[in-house]
């Protein structure tokens, strides 16, 4: 992030989690599932009701996370964020929000499941569990592109000497739960990263 950003996000008092309610909330997209995913607690949006950025249907003690909005105060805020943050590669959590949902097709996957699928029999692993994997593996990682995700692949059965112990396509996005989650996608994302390593010309198709 850069510096004139961070500064702004100090002024303002407001964390990552906030940014991206906000952004989410101004690309017209509901914030529950996000809250859901990432265990968001209900402090957070406090905080921004406190701070006159949110608004926010409650009944009683209840919340309707489909009835949040930004405030006027909200929006103007998010803008001059946005406005600070155009040396970002990715310039702004909006954008992010974007690229969320244009990833969220996933229409690559199971090109991606069957590099798993031709290297061990059952390799593919889970398909329904790939998708719901990957979907959360892309709002951790917004910056990741599918280039990068097939040679994280690629890299990691060229590290193995034996391809009877390949994790399968499912587990190699995430495994476990809660607190507990590895991500061995993350670890090679970062490698092929590092290294300068490229998609494959083969399979070299553009999203």
């Amino acid at each position: 992030m850069n510096e004139n950003l961070l500064n702004r996000l100090k002024n303002f008092k407001i964390n990552g989690n906030h940014l991206m309610i906000m952004s989410l909330l101004k690309a017209g997209e509901s914030v529950k599932e996000f809250a859901w995913t990432f265990q968001v607690k209900m402090t957070e949006f406090q905080y921004l009701i406190r701070k006159g950025v949110l608004e926010m249907e409650r009944v009683g003690n209840t919340f309707n996370f489909d009835k949040a909005s930004l405030t006027k105060l909200g929006e103007k805020m998010l803008d001059e964020l946005e406005r600070y943050s155009s040396d970002e590669k990715v310039s702004t959590q909006t954008e992010k929000v974007n690229k969320i949902k244009k990833e969220e097709d996933l229409d690559w996957l199971e090109e991606w499941r069957d590099l798993f699928k031709d290297k061990k029999p059952g390799g593919a692993g889970n398909k329904q569990g790939c998708y719901k994997k990957m979907k959360v593996f892309l709002k951790e990682n917004p910056g990741v592109t599918k280039e990068e995700i097939f040679a994280a692949a690629e890299a990691y059965f060229d590290s193995l000497d034996n391809l009877k112990y390949m994790q399968q396509a499912d587990y190699f996005i995430s495994k476990g739960t809660g607190q507990n989650v590895s991500s061995r996608l993350s670890q090679w994302v970062e490698y092929v990263k590092e290294e300068g390593i490229q998609q494959k010309q083969d399979w070299h198709e553009t999203i």
